[in-house]
């Protein structure tokens, strides 16, 4: 028997949390993802602890500053995930993915990406920074994105 604590180095607190992924993340996203995981329950109808909740960051790459995979709002922001992990993400984030496509957001996976509408300054220079080629004749072709009338309950 070991008397090494496996779970020693587990966050167990929000706070400790945020300090673990320290600069990985912006802090700001990261508290507002850890409050929607921990008010809710995982699919067993547990409560989702911090402790839980880092795990589900770690292990599906939620939110990292630097990672290409994820939506990409029409503000250039990021919102990182695991590959095929999309829906997961915005399942945990409260919406789904017509929502925020009709937000104009860019879907990006292994340098390709795809979004319904033509994209904003900032959304295609990060989508280029993902490794993504824009055909800017292609995006022409796109329907030009306007806000809806009534905003969408979108976390970030």
């Amino acid at each position: 028997m070991s008397d090494f604590d496996y779970g020693a180095s587990v966050p167990k607190t929000i706070d400790a949390v945020v300090e673990w992924f320290g600069d990985s993340h912006d802090e700001t996203d990261l508290r507002k993802l850890l409050s929607i995981l921990t008010s809710g329950t995982d699919r067993w109808g547990d409560p989702i602890t911090p402790a839980r909740a880092w795990s589900l960051i770690v292990d599906n790459t939620l939110l990292y500053r630097d990672h290409h995979i994820g939506w990409v709002t029409r503000e250039g922001k990021m919102l990182s995930c695991d590959y095929a992990y999309h829906e997961k993400l915005l399942g945990h984030l409260g919406v789904d993915a017509w929502q925020v496509e009709a937000a104009g957001w860019a879907r990006v996976a292994l340098r390709k990406f795809q979004c319904t509408f033509r994209m904003s300054k900032e959304q295609r220079l990060r989508v280029e920074a993902c490794g993504c080629l824009v055909d800017r004749r292609e995006e022409e072709l796109k329907p030009e994105w306007t806000p809806p009338p009534e905003p969408l309950p979108l976390p970030f």
